[in-house]
């Protein structure tokens, strides 16, 4: 069993009520942006994980590419 402080229960409770929801492939929370171009659609997946303690939110591209990468402090998105 892994235990959660109570400050990063609260970004997962913030980050769930912006329509993230735990993706099982990509080991943390996603949720997919898209908009329309004159081609067509381009989307791009939002993903916040832990990697190695840290909280990281991580944005891939419509080609799976990483075109953003950024550690995170849990106290500022949790701060009201």
């Amino acid at each position: 069993m892994t235990l959660i402080n109570l400050t990063e229960e609260r970004f997962i409770r913030s980050i769930q009520e912006q329509g993230f929801l735990f993706d099982d492939t990509h080991e943390g929370y996603t949720r997919v942006w898209e908009t329309s171009t004159p081609e067509g659609k381009l989307q791009c997946l939002e993903v916040y994980k832990q990697v190695d303690n840290e909280w990281k939110q991580i944005m891939y591209g419509s080609d799976g590419g990483v075109f953003f990468e950024e550690q995170i402090s849990l106290q500022e998105h949790t701060a009201s």
